[in-house]
């Protein structure tokens, strides 16, 4: 019942402070299956006018796949956010590889997807204005 109470806990607190991507970093390392709809998060996450790109925070780098930090820089002026903080959890996401594949995949169709969206967003824009 403790276990219970502290991990529901630790879900409305997340839900709190990150209400962009609605994700923990305690939960990433034990519970990966809630990144299972990356293009549809992406999709919901753009229609609440939220471009941030996803990345996975690891030991001394904080990598986006499917983007490069070129990519990063020019269609988005929001930071990466994280999928993991190490800093909160100090979980060692490189320890588990099973893991960490999931969320570089989750990553990789975030990324794609967002990269998609903004490149439609900005020809729609531009092409608004023509006469």
């Amino acid at each position: 019942m403790q276990v219970a109470k502290v991990n529901i806990l630790n879900v409305l607190a997340c839900l709190l402070l990150m209400p962009g991507l609605n994700v923990c970093a305690d939960s990433v390392v034990t519970d990966v299956s809630r990144f299972a709809y990356p293009v549809q998060d992406a999709k919901d996450a753009f229609k609440r006018e939220q471009y941030a790109f996803v990345g996975i925070q690891l030991h001394d780098v904080l990598e986006t796949p499917g983007v490069t930090a070129r990519e990063v820089e020019f269609w988005t002026s929001q930071p990466v956010e994280p999928l993991n903080t190490r800093w909160q959890s100090f979980a060692n996401i490189e320890d588990d590889r099973s893991a960490l594949l999931r969320l570089r995949q989750y990553a990789n169709r975030y990324n794609l997807m967002m990269l998609t969206l903004l490149k439609e967003k900005r020809r729609s824009d531009i092409m608004r204005y023509r006469y």
